[in-house]
């Protein structure tokens, strides 16, 4: 589970947003995300064999100014070559804003590894107001 209580947000110049991944990561330096990305994080890991496709994954977006963001993340065993008989997950998600509604979507995927049940959380990095906005949803194929 991941603990973003402490996540603090600041807006520079509407395109760049920085932040913190909280009090238990001070000896990390400070994050930028530009606007209309969306960045993947899991557990830290010491290497691919501490990996579970089932773990937690969090995805922080920044919107740009016409309110989209979108991102890619590639998953497969980690190890060996599998990947090229196919066996992995490429999965596209777009975010957009809609009136006062954030709408965050997979927008087409290839491969063909199943998708793991497990939690994703988004986090949203809004200029302007700099607010933050914590979803939690459970994936099932």
């Amino acid at each position: 589970m991941f603990e973003f209580s402490n996540l603090r947000v600041l807006c520079m110049f509407c395109f760049f947003s920085f932040f913190s991944l909280g009090s238990g990561f001070q000896d990390l330096p400070t994050l930028y995300l530009q606007g209309r990305f969306i960045i993947h994080v899991g557990p830290p890991l010491q290497h691919v064999g501490e990996a579970n496709p089932t773990d937690d994954l969090s995805l922080i977006l920044a919107l740009d100014e016409n309110g989209k963001a979108e991102g890619v993340i590639f998953e497969d065993d980690g190890d060996g070559y599998g990947f090229n008989r196919g066996e992995y997950l490429l999965t596209y998600y777009v975010a957009e804003l809609h009136d006062s509604l954030i709408t965050v979507k997979t927008s087409k995927t290839e491969g063909l590894r199943s998708r793991p049940e497990r939690k994703l959380h988004v986090q949203m990095l809004l200029g302007g107001g700099a607010k933050v906005l914590l979803v939690t949803y459970c994936i099932t194929e």
